[in-house]
């Protein structure tokens, strides 16, 4: 499927609206790619998207706004 350039990382039907409901479309990819239901697609990203520029020693922990980091809450 080809589809026309959006602004949005994941499209809706029409390339001018976002998609409004993410769940089927990542319990799709989960399934296919075989991952357990526990598997957070988008926890999967924002971690990854954080640690690859940490691990390759572009980003040095002076950087970070705070000198102490902070567990997640939910």
């Amino acid at each position: 499927m080809i589809r026309a350039a959006s602004p949005y990382v994941f499209p809706g039907k029409y390339a001018d609206r976002p998609r409004e409901n993410l769940s089927p479309l990542l319990k799709r990819v989960r399934a296919k790619a075989g991952l357990p239901e526990t598997f957070r697609p988008l926890r999967g990203l924002r971690h990854s998207f954080a640690s690859w520029p940490a691990s390759s020693g572009k980003v040095s922990s002076m950087n970070r706004k705070s000198s102490s980091p902070t567990p997640a809450r939910r």
